[in-house]
């Protein structure tokens, strides 16, 4: 439930094609999958989607939809 709510295991929203969402499974009770589960190997997601998370706990829980941009450009003064 709150996975989803940080941006885990669903589309971004990011305007490029062949978007993956990465893999969200249950806690299985085999060793193996506990074992992947213990050191963070369990689910995978991909690094927009981390950087998403991350963005999210930043903003106070506001989830922003990732863009892609051209280029920045610094705002020029210009005094007369």
């Amino acid at each position: 439930y709150y996975f989803k709510q940080f941006g885990l295991g669903v589309p971004t929203g990011i305007d490029l094609p062949n978007e993956i969402i990465g893999q969200t499974r249950k806690v299985d009770s085999q060793p193996g999958f506990l074992l992947d589960f213990s050191i963070g190997q369990y689910d995978t997601y991909t690094p927009l989607q981390l950087a998403q998370y991350i963005s999210t706990i930043a903003n106070g829980g506001y989830r922003m939809q990732p863009q892609i941009v051209q280029e920045i450009r610094e705002q020029s003064i210009k005094e007369e």
